[in-house]
């Protein structure tokens, strides 16, 4: 989890989305502004000044990646299950 945290943090006051597969079906997709990103427990939490906007809990998925094909572009995955987050 520090390497994704590593990664991650650095990103802050920008946009985000979020989509999130299963069996390469997209079964989800969320984009919002943040202020920054945080951890709490196993989750991956994404906040504007103290309201949670959004929480990942990373204990579902045993890879992260990052991409070498898009800029700022992220994949938690598990099996046939993977979230993908990026910031454009």
């Amino acid at each position: 989890m520090l390497t994704i945290l590593k990664h991650l943090r650095q990103f802050k006051n920008r946009q985000v989305v979020i989509n999130f597969y299963d069996d390469e079906e997209l079964i989800k997709r969320d984009g919002f502004y943040f202020g920054e990103i945080d951890s709490k427990g196993s989750n991956l939490v994404f906040k504007n000044d103290s309201n949670l906007l959004c929480s990942l809990d990373l204990s579902k998925y045993f890879h992260f990646k990052i991409s070498r094909d898009f800029k700022d572009y992220f994949v938690l995955s598990r099996g046939k299950r993977w979230v993908e987050l990026y910031f454009p």
